[in-house]
Parts: structure tokens; sequence; C-alpha cells
């Protein structure tokens, strides 16, 4: 029968444990000795033996990374639910806006407001489901090559060289 619990005294170093605070704590061989029984020496000697250390290492990376990929779902679903919402207040608006239209009788400065405004939602709407909301117009640009000396030539004769 073992005199200690090895398997929990590693666990403990490699996995930590939650503490009184409510936080991921990494014992020391002080901390597992006093919990567990082992003089520190032997903890250490066991520890150096079995690799904890590596392994307390790649558990640490592997949380980490696991953490970093929680908080980016919960980022992503916080985003689908704002484009979401988004969405909702831009079908909402541009509903109150068809309806006020259709009722008539508007002068031509509440036409210029709805119609900014309708420009407004559409362009809240657009981005909520990923669309672009300008336009830009890019011209295409192609690499000019230059032989013997032309280009120093038209850089001088523009002004751009002494």
């Amino acid at each position: 029968m073992a005199k200690y619990d090895w398997d929990a005294i590693k666990t403990d170093y490699i996995l930590g444990y939650i503490n009184d605070e409510g936080n991921l704590h990494y014992p020391t061989y002080k901390e597992l000795s006093q919990k567990h029984g082992p003089s520190e020496k032997t903890i250490r000697n066991r520890s150096s033996k079995d690799k904890w250390s590596q392994k307390k290492d790649i558990n640490r990376t592997k949380t980490g990374q696991l953490i970093e990929e929680k908080r980016q779902e919960e980022i992503i679903d916080e985003a689908v639910n704002f484009d979401s919402e988004s969405l909702d207040t831009a079908k909402s608006g541009m509903a109150d806006i068809k309806s006020r239209l259709q009722k008539g009788n508007l002068s031509d400065h509440e036409h210029l407001k709805f119609s900014q405004a309708a420009l407004n939602y559409q362009k809240i709407g657009l981005n909520a489901l990923g669309q672009p909301t300008e336009y830009v117009k890019s011209e295409e640009k192609k690499d000019v090559k230059f032989s013997g000396g032309s280009q120093e030539r038209i850089l001088s004769q523009e002004g751009y060289t002494d």
C-alpha cells in the first residue's frame, strides 16, 4: 500500500486547483508537502524524475488556448447578437419610414429627412449583413518598366530631380 497518494500530488502540481478565492492556483513543493505529507525534497525528486514541470507547462499552454478560444466564442456571439439587433433596428426603421411615406402629406423637408434616415437605416442593415456600405471606384495601376536611363530623364523633365 502506497504511503502517499502520488496521483493526487501529481494532479495538484500539474493541473493546479481552485483556491479559496476561486482562482486557479499552482502549488509550490512546500504547499504540496503541507497538504499531502511527503517532504519538499521527496516531491521535488519525484517531480523531476517524472517531468512534472514539463507536463504542467503543456497543461498551462493548453488551458490558456482553451480560455482564449472560449473568449473568442463569446466575442463572436456578442457580435452576432449585435448584428442581429442592428438588422432588426434597420428593418423597424425602414418600416416606420415606409408607413409615414404612405400616409402622404409630407413637406419637402420631411421627405428629405426621411430619405436621409432611410439611407442611414440601409447602411446599418448592410453593415449588419457584412455588406459594404460605400462603393469606391478604383483605377487599376500597372507597373511601368523603364530602360536605358529613361526613368531619370522623365523625372528630371517633370522637375523631381536636380
